[in-house]
């Protein structure tokens, strides 16, 4: 079984029905995870429609999907930020930023996120400019609080 393949398989048929795969998983035995997204969000049905086109593509390259299990789910509310794209789509929204190690006693920060390079994330905690080194970072969450207060 050729698992690039597979997953170059899964990938361009998901782009078919206008999602793009933010996140794919193949573990054993044959089970694929994928968070598909695009612009203007992901509904139910776009992850039904998502399923119905990966197991057609497994199909066509000749293998059976009855022999796998892929499971299609949204990015949901706290979506991991790590594209390029990502990071200019969610500019100037709230964001969780989770560290590598502790910097100065935290763990995390969260703020409103500004510009993004390759090598510094910007944002803006409780109107204090805050430049983060990306290499100390392990991932970049959208946070929503629903109104609560955080720290």
């Amino acid at each position: 079984m050729d698992v690039r393949r597979i997953e170059t398989t899964i990938r361009d048929s998901v782009q078919t029905v206008g999602l793009t795969v933010a996140e794919y998983v193949f573990s054993e035995p044959r089970r694929v995870r994928l968070v598909v997204d695009n612009d203007t969000g992901v509904s139910v049905q776009d992850c039904v429609r998502a399923t119905h086109a990966a197991e057609e593509a497994l199909r066509v390259s000749g293998y059976d999907p009855e022999d796998f299990t892929i499971n299609v789910e949204s990015p949901g509310l706290d979506r991991k930020l790590s594209t390029p794209h990502d990071f200019e789509r969610f500019r100037g929204k709230e964001v969780r930023v989770t560290f590598l190690n502790d910097i100065d006693g935290r763990r995390r920060v969260t703020g409103i996120l500004g510009p993004v390079t390759a090598e510094r994330i910007e944002l803006t905690e409780q109107k204090r400019n805050v430049s983060i080194d990306r290499t100390m970072v392990r991932e970049v969450r959208l946070f929503t609080s629903f109104g609560l207060r955080h720290h």
